[in-house]
């Protein structure tokens, strides 16, 4: 009975440490093959390209993958799953700082290095209408939600507030911001803009006196 058990054991640490093995397998390939796009653009790589650059089999990058586009989609996937965590840990925190804190996350996550990754997303969401992507994404605009409502409870923000409609006031400004963004070659500035964005309106329109925030921002 004991040695039964024991092989059942070391069936399911065998099983979990394969699956653990091809999660990390198929991050690596997707850091790498995401590298390779940013670097030579999604419109001019081909899947072939891709596995000779990282020296595996069409077999093994479609084991993972289901296919090019699968690459941006999963890509969004993992940065959500970072959204996630970064949120859950900073849950207990007033809302104030929970709210700066996601901006702060967004200005880090679209940094100069991301532009053209962030143009490809762009490009995606627009043309394949993922639910998840941009604008439409409940995932993110749910965690600002939580976050408006929160702060409503705790009598920072004001009453009257609708939590859903200021967060689709976010994100229809966060995505604005990024086109522009991306479409000017990051010429025009995203931590620049998204910041000025929320001291000189958002914070105002939530009720927080943000005048001396908003006179260390450059209009």
């Amino acid at each position: 009975m004991l040695n039964g058990n024991f092989n059942i054991f070391k069936r399911i640490t065998m099983e979990t440490t394969n699956n653990k093995r091809m999660r990390y397998t198929k991050e690596i390939m997707l850091e790498h093959a995401m590298i390779i796009i940013n670097e030579t653009g999604y419109d001019n790589v081909t899947v072939d390209q891709i596995c000779e650059e990282l020296g595996v089999t069409k077999g093994s990058f479609y084991h993972h993958f289901k296919s090019k586009s699968d690459l941006i989609f999963q890509q969004y996937k993992l940065l959500e799953g970072q959204i996630s965590d970064y949120y859950t840990q900073r849950i207990n925190l007033p809302a104030t700082e929970q709210l700066r804190a996601m901006f702060d996350w967004y200005v880090a996550c679209f940094s100069e290095k991301n532009i053209n990754e962030t143009g490809i997303i762009i490009q995606f969401s627009l043309e394949k209408k993922w639910k998840n992507f941009a604008i439409t994404n409940t995932f993110q605009k749910g965690i600002m939600t939580n976050i408006i409502r929160r702060g409503i409870v705790e009598k920072v923000f004001r009453k009257s507030l609708n939590p859903v409609e200021i967060s689709n006031f976010i994100f229809t400004n966060l995505f604005g911001i990024l086109v522009q963004w991306v479409g000017q070659s990051g010429r025009y500035k995203f931590d620049e803009n998204f910041n000025h964005f929320y001291y000189v309106y958002l914070l105002p329109l939530l009720g927080i006196n943000a005048k001396e925030s908003a006179d260390a921002v450059e209009v």
